[in-house]
């Protein structure tokens, strides 16, 4: 939305401080500020529309709306006050409200129909009527050929619609009234990287970002294209590319983004020396680790998520030994420290699933004995010290620690092995339990998850956000009867789960306008997942203690319901299911995800084993477990090294030790979809669709027998569940 300075009464002091504000994006003190000027002149119409558009463009939308209301009490027919609350209303999600007025605009015949029709053209897109979409915004370019947001418009409805050449075509018109125009290139990328041409996509992703830097949905499309893209050479401008996408919150997996930038740094010839140093490390290695600081994308790599390689996790359990056994002569290295920060950050996050031997284990109570008595005397503690025994284990652990002992080149260590811990300690005294846990298998589950809650993360994706379910359901290519939807926009969604609270943090953050019911058995996990919330600033979910077995007892119904990971750790899948689905409104859609029979034979065949020898889930138990299949059993090992799961203690608990697990088929899942009343959506997994079109057609995409032939001969596509979209056709069939 775009803010025109007009001539009127407002005095022009104020007027400019607010607009150089809100041009410097300083948004937040601009509507303070508006606001309390508009106490002295509640009937300006500028100031009213400034402090509509301001909340517009902080998705405060309904606020924006209020202010609109208020322009319109006093002139019904201002053209800025209708068609902005039009476009409110479009990003609400409420399209026939928008559309309404967008008509109401037309009607009254400014001459800036253009505008309208574009922004009519766009909400009829949204609503799913690509074809008079694309008829609308051609009129609008008739009546001014020059305006860049209809040709912009035009391209994004071909692109909605796959018709990608046309897409281009009006893309490039575009250009050619704004050669430098930001979105146009975003959008280019976009159809390069449907093209499959990802050199092409990123080199109009770079154009766009050079433009504005600032757009956070160019730089995940850029993380995206990077993904597909193949690395064959070292590139130092991809390394920065990387390390800025890994510095922001973009729409995609940071795990994944890590892996791929990790693969890009070991084609440079200076990191692969670096980490072919043999082992064990001697004193004058210390150089390599120093080296290793100055990488800002390495250690910005340890920091995200757990690093799934094992030559790299290899070097990192002999750094952080000989680390330790030579701390003394690397106290008040500076440069040391901060790769020791991030190498702790990267055990914390991975829960700290790296072996230590009993050599390692004495030099470290020693360590934190010589600690306790500085404390005690009040002599000083190097932070190497603090941040070396983070490595080994999170500092809460020790209850010796308080964050003003330390230097402050730690505290962010301190605030996440520290602050952050107890922190989840007290909200777990104010989490709300729905009723107390009596299932047998619920309890145990409940146990295991509140001593290792799953799955733990440090960043968060900034998904895209949606104003429509349609155009939600549309982008993932889903079948579904959208007359059968209870609403254009979900209302109420329910994650039955939630665990940690990342599926829930993305839900509310892609439908920011629905309410989010969030439940699962651990406190420990529901902890988890509050603190994330409020540190993001998630206002929208509520989070709750309860079993899937009484969600009757929430008393509401949900428009979505996901459930993934979670049926299958049940006493009886289909049960909790038949609970799921007597809660979810008719024409509501479910999305689930369930364990594969076949993608998990090799992972069933070593809990049989495990069982066998009876290895008790104990943390020692599993550690050392994990470390013999590595060092000793390097054949079964390799059939587990790509599981991302691998690489972190609560994850690699949740694969090889979880104390209930069952496994399904496409058959079984068909069987209970039909008895639950469900119509079958669609799989949520991209590279799956692609490798099944090969030798199948679009229409098969939605036929379970075509996929169950599909896995026999693909054994592993599935290796990360069944992820599918179901909806409510009628009520349940059969118990």
């Amino acid at each position: 939305m775009k803010l025109e300075k007009k001539d009127i009464l407002t005095p022009l002091d104020y007027k400019n401080e607010l607009l150089t504000l809100y041009k410097s994006n300083h948004l937040d003190i601009a509507l303070k500020k508006s606001i309390f000027y508009l106490k002295g002149n509640g009937t300006d119409v500028w100031l009213l529309n400034f402090v509509g558009t301001v909340n517009f463009k902080l998705s405060n939308f309904k606020n924006a709306i209020s202010y609109y209301d208020k322009i319109l009490a006093i002139d019904d027919k201002h053209f800025d006050a209708l068609n902005n609350k039009g476009l409110a209303f479009n990003k609400l999600g409420d399209f026939k409200q928008a559309i309404k007025i967008f008509q109401k605009l037309l009607k009254l015949n400014y001459n800036k129909n253009y505008i309208v029709l574009n922004n009519l053209g766009a909400t009829l897109k949204n609503l799913g009527n690509i074809e008079k979409s694309i008829e609308i915004l051609k009129i609008s370019i008739q009546l001014n050929p020059n305006y860049l947001n209809s040709y912009n418009n035009l391209g994004i409805s071909y692109l909605d619609k796959n018709d990608l050449e046309n897409a281009e075509y009006y893309f490039n018109q575009g250009l050619f009234i704004k050669n430098d125009s930001p979105e146009i290139f975003n959008n280019l990328g976009k159809v390069y990287l449907i093209k499959k041409k990802y050199e092409k996509a990123y080199e109009f992703y770079l154009k766009s970002i050079s433009l504005n830097e600032n757009d956070i949905s160019v730089w995940g499309n850029l993380a995206i294209c990077l993904l597909k893209m193949d690395l064959f050479f070292y590139n130092k401008n991809q390394e920065s590319l990387f390390l800025q996408i890994l510095n922001k919150n973009v729409q995609e997996n940071p795990r994944k983004i890590a892996l791929k930038a990790l693969q890009l740094l070991k084609l440079n010839p200076e990191f692969k020396n670096l980490m072919t140093k043999q082992f064990p490390l001697k004193i004058k290695d210390s150089v390599c680790l120093k080296e290793l600081a100055n990488n800002k994308l390495f250690l910005r790599i340890l920091e995200v998520a757990p690093l799934s390689d094992l030559e790299i996790e290899k070097f990192l359990i002999e750094a952080r030994k000989f680390i330790l056994f030579n701390l003394s002569n690397l106290l008040s290295d500076t440069k040391l420290l901060s790769f020791l920060i991030s190498l702790a950050k990267q055990c914390f996050t991975n829960e700290y699933i790296y072996k230590a031997t009993e050599n390692e284990e004495k030099l470290l109570l020693k360590l934190v004995n010589n600690i306790k008595s500085k404390i005690k005397k009040g002599t000083y503690i190097d932070p190497i010290e603090i941040a070396c025994i983070a490595c080994y284990q999170k500092l809460y652990d020790f209850n010796i620690f308080k964050p003003d002992f330390f230097n402050s080149k730690i505290q962010l260590l301190i605030i996440e092995q520290i602050k952050n811990v107890q922190d989840e300690k007290e909200i777990e005294k104010e989490i709300y339990e729905v009723v107390n846990i009596k299932d047998k298998i619920s309890k145990l589950v409940k146990q295991q998850y509140e001593e290792n809650p799953y799955p733990k993360w440090t960043e968060y994706i900034q998904p895209i956000s949606y104003n429509s379910l349609k155009n939600y359901l549309k982008n993932s290519d889903l079948k579904f009867d959208s007359e059968l939807l209870y609403n254009d926009y979900p209302k109420q969604i329910l994650i039955a789960g939630c665990g940690t609270g990342k599926q829930a943090i993305d839900t509310a953050l892609t439908f920011k306008n629905a309410e989010i019911t969030a439940i699962d058995l651990s406190k420990a996990s529901l902890s988890y997942a509050i603190r994330k919330s409020k540190e993001i600033g998630i206002t929208n979910i509520n989070f709750k203690m309860c079993d899937i077995n009484n969600v009757d007892l929430l008393n509401k119904s949900f428009d979505i319901i996901e459930c993934v990971g979670v049926l299958h750790h049940m006493k009886n899948p289909f049960m909790g299911w038949k609970k799921l689905s007597s809660i979810l409104n008719h024409g509501g859609l479910m999305f689930v995800g369930l364990y594969s029979e076949i993608a998990r034979r090799n992972i069933s065949s070593m809990r049989k084993i495990i069982k066998r020898l009876n290895i008790l889930p104990t943390k020692t138990n599993i550690i050392k477990f994990r470390n013999d299949l590595i060092y000793n059993d390097k054949k079964r090992c390799e059939n587990f090294v790509y599981w991302s799961d691998f690489y972190n203690f609560s994850e690699f608990r949740d694969l090889f030790f979880h104390v209930q697990e069952h496994c399904f088929s496409i058959s079984k899942i068909k069987n209970y979809i039909h008895r639950l009343g469900f119509n079958f959506c669609g799989f949520e997994n991209d590279k799956a669709k692609i490798e099944f079109l090969i030798n199948n057609k679009n229409s098969d995409l939605f036929d379970l027998e075509k996929w169950e032939e599909f896995e026999i001969n693909n054994k592993d596509v599935f290796s990360e569940m069944y992820q599918f979209w179901i909806q409510k056709i009628k009520g349940n069939l059969s118990e």
